[in-house]
């Protein structure tokens, strides 16, 4: 169970601002970044992220995996995930469309991934990490890291389907 809010609103974090940082710095790293805060990824999903392939129809999920009819589209994870886990991210949200229509102009074919081109998923997940440390993104300067983003997704999830803060934001826990 979270005892502390490590999202990135919870440290005062400008999240455009942010956002607007990394881009200046790389964009294929700025649009990881953006996808890992939409969608809740973590930083190695989101540089496996192929978004052109990934984008599902809601009709062929798993009906116990999601409530599949009251979605258009879907996020398939699978790459990168912890244990490769099969997990599905609703397109929702404006926020979480246009991510991705992101994701896909930036990306020359329908097989391409996140990563930069010409480099290994290790060369990536470096320069992700390198781009993160440039922009002050580490526990010890900012007091956050880019995990947080995902943090930052679950709670403002919390947010909207239970209209209450969670938790650790110092709301009361659901039973």
């Amino acid at each position: 169970i979270a005892t502390q809010d490590k999202s990135w609103t919870a440290k005062g974090l400008d999240i455009p601002r942010l956002l607007e940082l990394v881009y200046l710095q790389d964009i294929y790293v700025g649009t990881q970044l953006e996808l890992i805060f939409a969608l809740g990824l973590r930083r190695k999903e989101a540089i496996m992220l192929r978004p052109h392939l990934q984008v599902i129809p809601a009709s062929i999920v798993p009906a116990y995996e999601l409530a599949a009819d009251q979605y258009l589209m879907v996020v398939e994870l699978r790459h990168g995930t912890k244990g490769g886990r099969l997990r599905f991210v609703p397109l929702d949200s404006d926020v979480r469309r246009l991510a991705i229509e992101h994701a896909q102009r930036l990306v020359a074919h329908p097989n391409d991934h996140m990563g930069r081109p010409g480099h290994t998923l290790k060369q990536s997940l470096r320069r992700f990490d390198y781009v993160m440390e440039k922009v002050g993104v580490t526990q010890a300067e900012l007091g956050i890291t880019a995990h947080g983003g995902r943090h930052q997704f679950a709670n403002d999830r919390y947010v909207e389907w239970t209209g209450e803060q969670s938790p650790v934001r110092g709301g009361v826990p659901s039973d």
